[in-house]
């Protein structure tokens, strides 16, 4: 009797679409150089950053033959001082910190056995910190020292290569969120690998 209770609780399970024990999960990592932009919400002045490294560890498994879950967790730090001698108080502080808890869903598309292309889809809940001393972007004397906890969106796409239980990956994301007296956007290409277990 328990035989065929286990027997029909797997077959519904993978019936409906949802992990089952021989379903893999995995654990992945990434470093995500950035591009990423800071506009001040009420002068529309623009910050760039450039090639700016993120790093992201998470866990995932399999909701389907194709469709992943996977929660993750981001970390950067994007700064730049200048100094002009011509300004009374001339070094210019520009940091925006953020870390991320995310979650986000993949499908994977099979090119070959070990080849696939797989989007993705998701969001995150953005701890950010913001310290800008810049009179251009902040119209006028009084410095931008902020933080808070935002949602924040991100999506992109990967181009994968199984080796067994090993993944490579690489690909390019977007990330975009309201934080405060700014909106960040940011794009850039994304290298990583995941091992099942």
């Amino acid at each position: 009797m328990e035989t065929i209770l286990c027997s029909l609780l797997l077959s519904a399970a993978q019936d409906t679409g949802f992990a089952t024990s021989s379903s893999p999960w995995y654990f992945t990592t990434h470093a995500f150089f950035e591009e990423a932009q800071l506009k001040n919400s009420a002068t529309s002045q623009v910050l760039d950053f450039n090639d700016e490294a993120a790093f992201s560890f998470g866990i995932g498994t399999l909701a389907s033959d194709a469709l992943t879950i996977e929660a993750n967790y981001q970390i950067n730090e994007l700064s730049e001082t200048s100094i002009d001698i011509n300004d009374p108080n001339p070094l210019r502080t520009r940091e925006f910190e953020y870390e991320q808890f995310g979650l986000t869903l993949g499908y994977e598309v099979k090119a070959t056995e070990k080849l696939s292309f797989f989007p993705r889809f998701g969001v995150a809940r953005t701890n950010w910190d913001v310290n800008i001393d810049d009179l251009v972007f902040n119209d006028g004397p009084t410095a931008i020292n902020q933080d808070g906890t935002d949602w924040s969106w991100k999506y992109g796409f990967d181009v994968k290569y199984n080796v067994g239980d090993l993944s490579v990956f690489a690909g390019y994301m977007f990330q975009q969120g309201e934080f405060g007296p700014v909106e960040f956007d940011s794009q850039g290409l994304l290298f990583g690998a995941s091992i099942s277990f």
